[in-house]
């Protein structure tokens, strides 16, 4: 956060912009992303046997290429290079929460992935 906002008192390019961390704060925010993009997530997840699932994307792909459209849209929305989203499964996937992540917070299992993206 406090890097985008000293890039961007600068006049740089900074990604992700001060305003798309912000938004990340907004529940509200959560709420439209889920209701507008309901469709892709439940196409999907729709495999998914357990009651709660979490999506990393990496400039805008995750490891598993099934999920490419889907971490695709995250980052088109957000514009935020590494992204945690959390999802929960009632009588469909809704969005539990979407946080993004410092570079630390990657597993080591998906750093070789991540590089490459």
């Amino acid at each position: 956060y406090y890097v985008s906002l000293l890039a961007e008192a600068r006049g740089h390019l900074a990604i992700p912009t001060v305003r798309n961390l912000v938004d990340l704060r907004e529940p509200i925010l959560v709420k439209i992303v889920s209701d507008e993009f309901d469709d892709l997530i439940q196409k999907s997840l729709k495999g998914i046997k357990s009651s709660e699932f979490t999506l990393s994307i990496y400039f805008g792909q995750n490891v598993a290429q099934k999920y490419k459209e889907l971490s695709a849209m995250f980052f088109r929305h957000f514009q935020i290079p590494f992204l945690r989203v959390k999802f929960s499964y009632a009588s469909k996937w809704n969005i539990k929460s979407i946080k993004a992540l410092s570079e630390n917070e990657i597993p080591e299992e998906h750093k070789p992935s991540m590089h490459e993206f």
